[in-house]
């Protein structure tokens, strides 16, 4: 149980991780759009 514990952590902390690098290369596109535009 407790090994299930620290896999579940690390994964929730891998998918935010993931979340904020996809949220700022989302952020990215939209600025670049802007300077297209």
């Amino acid at each position: 149980m407790i090994i299930n514990t620290v896999e579940n952590i690390t994964l929730r902390f891998m998918v935010d991780q993931m979340q904020g690098i996809l949220t700022l290369a989302v952020e990215d596109i939209k600025r670049e759009n802007k300077k297209i535009k």
